[in-house]
């Protein structure tokens, strides 16, 4: 297995991925409530998100055109716990815009379909891998039985709903095209 370093901490070895509904990616989307309002518009307005500012400005930055990088310096990021807080702090009012993943929408439509129904999306992003759990080098056994127990997680209720909470349904072993796109 493949391994990787991580700014001199030594090597780590991708054991696991989370997954959502069978796919190992998602993407984020920027919303806004507003019919009409203009990535240009959001400049110097407050944005919500599940991530902290420099993840949300990132995130921001690979899907904006060039031109609009330039916004990213005057947005304020009201950082949430979750993404459904995120797009409930648009539709409330309290926020702009949010940054919110393809998940955290969809819940919302589950949840709150009038709500979901006000929201307008400005930008969407590329596909980014779920989380990766990874192990110090080669897995030992103490590795090996936490992984086990991750892999079924999804098979049980309350590791089921334990995983939910991290926005995923299941967690697999990492594929070959896991580690390629890792290697981008």
């Amino acid at each position: 297995v493949k391994q990787f370093g991580l700014g001199g901490t030594g090597h780590w070895t991708p054991v696991l991925i989370g997954t959502l509904k069978n796919k190992t990616t998602h993407r984020h989307i920027l919303c806004a409530r507003k019919a009409g309002l203009t990535l240009s518009a959001l400049a110097g307005l407050t944005i919500a998100s599940a991530g902290k500012r420099d993840f949300t400005q990132g995130l921001l930055s690979q899907m904006l055109p060039p031109a609009q990088h330039e916004l990213l310096s005057t947005l304020k990021v009201l950082e949430v716990p979750k993404d459904i807080d995120a797009l409930m702090a648009v539709s409330s009012g309290g926020t702009a815009a949010a940054v919110a993943s393809e998940s955290g929408l969809e819940r919302l439509r589950n949840t709150n379909l009038k709500q979901y129904e006000q929201l307008n999306r400005l930008a969407t992003g590329v596909e980014r891998l779920l989380p990766i759990v990874v192990s110090p080098g080669a897995p030992d056994a103490g590795c090996a039985a936490l992984i086990k127990v991750l892999t079924a997680m999804g098979g049980e209720p309350e590791g089921a709903q334990r995983l939910r909470m991290l926005g995923l349904d299941g967690c697999k072993p990492v594929d070959e095209e896991n580690l390629q796109e890792l290697r981008k």
